[in-house]
């Protein structure tokens, strides 16, 4: 793809596209990240697109998550798995503070074509899982909508040259998906921080669903106090426990009052609206 140019020379500079305000250890983390996948994939990238909080904005050093969508030539082989797999080990153990925030998706750049059509596999490694294989599925296009429509691109094409045409409909159904999968997760695990992220996620998926637009999870989060008053108090504590980023890594448990019940809430919401508005 890039014939005989090092790869090093080609290696993005992330400083030169990330917005001023963003702190330079943030920026040093994500250079080193890019620096590894592309060590790890070589000539396999076909682009890197970075899109979450860091670029559409609410993003928190302490607490939020960085996003990368890695476009490969071909779906991860196991030699390459295991290649990801000790490199994002050694990351963890090189920058403990982003342990568990680095959220990868490194799939094949005709599957960001071909999602509407059918199912592939990609790889990813996210909050709370350690780097695995899945199959997409219609909630994926939740992550393809967002990256599309306000990713950068740090390698490659643009995210729209990348990344097949998604709809404001395509979107909402996909966050409904999604929070049916969110709910399933809290309700299976005790830890107070997933359950934190549920709730800061239900609160996004209910602002989605209401306005059709994309928010923080601080902003959703804030935006949903003041629209379910009955339900501050879990939205307030779970705002508290990922401020509180040194409890999250201490293995502190605070509780999260009546935590489960408000994404259980926010799920029955979600489905109801999209179904009154047809999504």
């Amino acid at each position: 793809m890039h014939g005989e140019e090092p790869i090093q020379a080609r290696l993005p500079r992330a400083d030169w596209l990330l917005p001023d305000h963003v702190p330079n250890g943030v920026r040093i983390f994500l250079e080193d990240v890019l620096t590894n996948v592309v060590l790890t994939l070589e000539d396999s990238i076909e682009g890197i697109i970075l899109f979450g909080s860091l670029v559409a904005g609410g993003f928190d050093p302490e607490t939020s998550d960085l996003d990368l969508l890695v476009a490969v030539s071909a779906d991860i082989d196991d030699a390459a798995l295991e290649s990801l797999r000790r490199m994002h080990d050694q990351l963890a153990l090189a920058h403990s503070e982003w342990e568990d925030r680095v959220d990868v998706i490194y799939i094949s750049a005709v599957a960001l074509k071909t999602f509407k059509d059918h199912d592939s596999p990609l790889v990813v490694i996210s909050r709370g899982e350690p780097i695995n294989r899945k199959r997409t599925d219609p909630g994926w296009i939740m992550n393809w909508h967002v990256a599309r429509e306000v990713g950068v691109s740090l390698l490659g094409p643009s995210p729209h040259d990348l990344i097949a045409t998604t709809t404001e409909a395509d979107f909402v159904s996909a966050v409904r998906t999604h929070m049916r999968w969110m709910l399933a997760k809290a309700e299976s695990s005790d830890e107070p921080e997933l359950l934190a992220y549920a709730i800061v996620t239900a609160c996004r998926a209910l602002y989605t669903c209401s306005t059709g637009a994309q928010a923080s999870k601080e902003a959703a989060a804030l935006w949903a106090e003041r629209r379910y008053p009955e339900w501050s108090v879990p939205i307030r504590d779970a705002r508290e426990w990922r401020r509180r980023a040194g409890s999250r890594r201490s293995g502190a448990k605070t509780p999260i009052l009546r935590g489960l019940e408000f994404v259980r809430f926010a799920a029955g919401e979600v489905s109801r609206n999209s179904e009154a508005s047809g999504l």
